[in-house]
This record gives C-alpha cells, structure tokens and sequence, in this order.
C-alpha cells in the first residue's frame, strides 16, 4: 500500500530520521510514481542526507510533476542553493513566492540571498513581507534586525561581526508581548524604528 509507505516516510521525517524516510518513500514511489507530494518529501530527505545531486533531480522532476508546488519549489531552492547555483536557487525561492505569497521560509532565503548580494533594500523587503506574513517568525525578526543593523555600522562597530556572542548583543531584540523592539548597545533602551 503506497500510502502507507509514504505515510511512514512522514512520520520518519517529522523524527528527523531521513534514512528511514528515504526508504519508506522510495518504496511508496515504486508501488505509485504519481502519489501526491511523495516526490518533493524524497527530495527534502535527501538534500538533508547530503545527496544534493539526487535531491535536486528528484525535486525537479517533483515541479514537472505539479508546477503548482510551491513547497516543491521552495525545497528544490535549498537545494540547488547548496549545490553553489545561487541564481537557480534565487529563480526558485522566487517561483515559490510566486506560487504563495506567504511561504515565509522561501522569502527568508531570498531574502539571504539578497544580502549575499548586498542588496540590502531587496533583503530587507523580503524580510519585511516574511514578518507581515507570519508576525510571531523569529528567524524572520532575527533576519530583519541584522539586515538594518548592518548598514548603520561604521567601521569601528564592524568588530561586533566577529564575534558570535557580540552579534547577538549588536543586533535589536524585539519584544513580542510589548510589541516594542530595542536595541542592545542603545544606552538608556530607547525604542528603535523598526
């Protein structure tokens, strides 16, 4: 029963135990190459297990199989984006936006992208939609901050950027229950802009 196996390669997967999943999925491919989904969860699994080459052809074929996925979209985004093809992950993450506007994962990584590229204002757009899409995301918050944190430093604060433990201190902490956002190095925690 093709169902079940796929079921099971859920379950596996939830369980971050991906070479369980691989198999079970594999095995629900075989008894039904056309079981919904099936495919993209086979891709995610095996990007997660390092396979990015076979990640990437199964996630392909995946978006042959239903263009309208804007999950299969985004996985194949991440993984194309660790086989170093950032123009093809930045085209996917970009089709899966298209697909659904409130896909905040995708808009995080298009919005890492960006910053890759030093389009600050473009990152910080993408990263702007993933809040109003998802307002309690903090990796989206995180994101956001560090983005408009970065162009504000001069040259003497670029030494918080060394250190893992000075980042986080440099970087604006938001307070959801007040809804406020401050900054750490702000003496007197005045409110910032954001």
């Amino acid at each position: 029963m093709p169902q079940g196996h796929a079921l099971y390669g859920r379950l596996w997967m939830q369980q971050n135990k991906f070479e369980e999943a691989r198999d079970e999925l594999r095995r629900a491919l075989e008894l039904d190459p056309a079981l919904a989904g099936v495919r993209t969860n086979l891709g995610t699994v095996l990007y997660r297990l390092g396979h990015v080459t076979e990640a990437i052809r199964e996630l392909l074929q995946a978006v042959h199989e239903n263009p309208q996925s804007a999950e299969a979209e985004f996985q194949l985004g991440l993984a194309l984006f660790a086989s170093g093809a950032q123009q093809d992950a930045k085209a996917a993450f970009e089709h899966a936006i298209k697909l659904d506007p409130d896909l905040v994962e995708a808009r995080i990584n298009l919005g890492q992208l960006e910053e890759n590229e030093s389009r600050m204002s473009e990152a910080i757009a993408q990263y702007r939609r993933a809040i109003q899409a998802a307002p309690h995301n903090s990796g989206a918050a995180v994101h956001l901050a560090r983005a408009l944190a970065k162009p504000r430093l001069s040259t003497r604060h670029t030494a918080f950027w060394t250190s893992p433990s000075a980042t986080i201190q440099a970087m604006p902490r938001c307070i959801s229950s007040a809804g406020s956002c401050w900054r750490a190095w702000n003496i007197g925690n005045r409110p910032c802009a954001i």
